[in-house]
C-alpha cells in the first residue's frame, strides 16, 4: 500500500501521524511524508539546503527527525520524506497522482467561532480533486484514542448503495482493524416530515409513508447485504444496521456525534465541474462539520481495486440502493395531485 501523510508544523498534522502509527498496514507498505513549501526560489532553496538559514535548517532537520521517528515506531513499513514546491492543495494532489498513492492523509484542524463548520482550504481543495481515498484527522474531542496509542473502534460507515459507497466497505474489509471495532452502518432518506404531518389530505399523507417505508425496507435489505462485507455479522454488539430519514447532510453528522462516532466513513462519487459548484457533495458537507476523523473513499470500484477512466465513465449513472424508488415515488405524487385536479375541475353532473 502506497501512503502520503502531508505534514506541516500544526497540532492535527501530528494528530495525523499518530493515527498512522496506530493502525496496522499491510506489511512493506510505503509511506512518503510530504512537506509543501512556497513556490518562491529563495525559499525552496533554503529548505532544500542551497542557502543556509538557522530557521529553514531546523525545518528540515525536524521534517527528517519525524520520518526516521515513525520509521522506528513502524517497523515493516518503508518511511521516506520529500520536500515540494508550490500550492499546497496542488502539490499534495498531483504527487499523490504522480507516485500512485493508495491513500493521502491529513490532519484537519477543529476550527472555533464562525469558522468552525468550515475545513481548511488545503483540506478541502485535496478532498475535492484526489483521486484516491482522503482520511482527514481531526485534532478534537473524538481524538483521545489517538492520543492514547489506539486505533480507530468506533467506526460510523455512511452508505447510499452506490458504487462509492461500495468501495468504502471493500476498503474497510481490506484493513486489519482492533479485535474491538464497532460498526455503525447507515443510510438516510429523504423525507419531509412537516409536509406529511401538514397535509390535509389523510390518503396522501398515508401513501407517502407507505411509500417511504417500502423505501426503506428496499434500502435495509441492499445495506445489510454491504454490511455483511466486514466481516462482524449483523445486529449484534460488534455491527448494527439502520436507516433513517432525513437530510443526509445533517443526520451523519449528528448520529456520528451522539454516537460518538471516532471514524465516519463515506463513498464520494465523481462529478464534473459543474456539478462541485453547484451541487456540492454529501461528503464535503459531512467533512466540514463532523467532531471526528473523516474518511472519504473515492477512485476505487466496488471491489476496492483503482479505478480506470473507461470504468469512471460506467459507474456515473449508477443507482443507490432504492434505486429509482425516490424518483417514481415523486412521479406518482404528482399524478395523485393531477388526478385530485381533475377530479375538482368535474362538474357535479353531466349536461347530454
Amino acid at each position: 500500500m502506497r501512503i502520503v501523510i502531508a505534514v506541516d508544523s500544526s497540532r492535527a498534522s501530528e494528530a495525523a501521524l499518530a493515527a498512522v502509527s496506530h493502525h496496522k498496514w499491510p506489511e512493506n507498505s510505503l509511506i512518503k511524508l510530504i512537506y509543501v513549501v512556497s513556490n518562491s526560489p529563495n525559499v525552496l532553496e533554503k529548505i532544500k539546503g542551497e542557502v543556509r538559514h538557522p530557521d529553514v535548517e531546523s525545518t528540515r532537520a525536524a521534517i527528517e527527525e519525524v520520518t526516521i521517528s515513525l520509521s522506528g515506531r513502524m517497523p515493516s513499513t518503508n518511511v521516506s520524506c520529500e520536500i515540494l514546491e508550490g500550492d499546497p492543495k496542488a502539490a499534495i494532489v498531483k504527487f499523490a497522482r504522480q507516485w500512485k498513492s493508495d491513500l493521502i492523509v491529513m490532519g484537519c484542524q477543529m476550527k472555533s467561532g464562525i469558522d468552525k463548520l468550515l475545513m481548511g482550504s488545503v483540506s478541502a481543495g485535496v478532498l475535492s480533486k484526489a483521486d484516491c481515498p482522503v482520511l482527514l484527522i481531526k485534532d478534537g474531542s473524538m481524538a483521545s484514542h489517538i492520543k492514547h496509542g489506539i486505533d480507530f473502534t468506533r467506526i460510523l460507515v455512511a452508505s447510499d448503495g452506490r458504487a462509492s459507497s461500495k468501495a468504502a466497505f471493500a476498503w474497510l474489509a481490506r484493513q486489519t482493524w482492533p479485535d474491538d471495532v464497532v460498526y455503525k452502518v447507515v443510510s438516510v432518506i429523504p423525507q419531509d416530515r412537516a409536509r406529511i404531518e401538514n397535509t390535509s389530505d389523510t390518503q396522501k399523507a398515508a401513501w407517502l409513508l407507505r411509500q417511504w417505508s417500502s423505501m426503506k425496507e428496499k434500502v435495509l435489505t441492499g445495506l445489510r447485504k454491504d454490511a455483511e462485507t466486514l466481516g462482524r455479522g449483523l445486529d449484534n454488539e460488534y455491527i448494527s444496521v439502520d436507516v433513517i430519514p432525513g437530510n443526509p447532510k445533517e443526520k451523519i453528522v449528528d448520529l456520528g456525534k451522539n454516537w460518538r462516532a471516532e471514524l465516519i466513513v463515506t463513498g464520494a462519487e465523481s462529478k464534473s465541474h459543474l456539478d462541485k459548484i453547484f451541487a456540492g457533495s454529501v461528503s464535503k458537507s459531512i467533512a466540514d462539520r463532523a467532531t471526528c476523523s473523516i474518511l472519504v473513499v473515492k477512485g476505487l470500484d466496488k471491489e476496492g481495486e483503482r479505478l480506470t477512466d473507461k470504468k469512471k465513465e460506467r459507474l456515473k449513472n449508477t443507482e443507490s440502493y432504492a434505486g429509482s424508488g425516490a424518483a417514481e415515488m415523486k412521479r406518482e405524487e404528482q399524478r395523485n395531485q393531477s388526478a385530485v385536479q381533475d377530479r375538482e375541475n368535474d362538474a357535479p353532473f353531466k349536461m347530454f
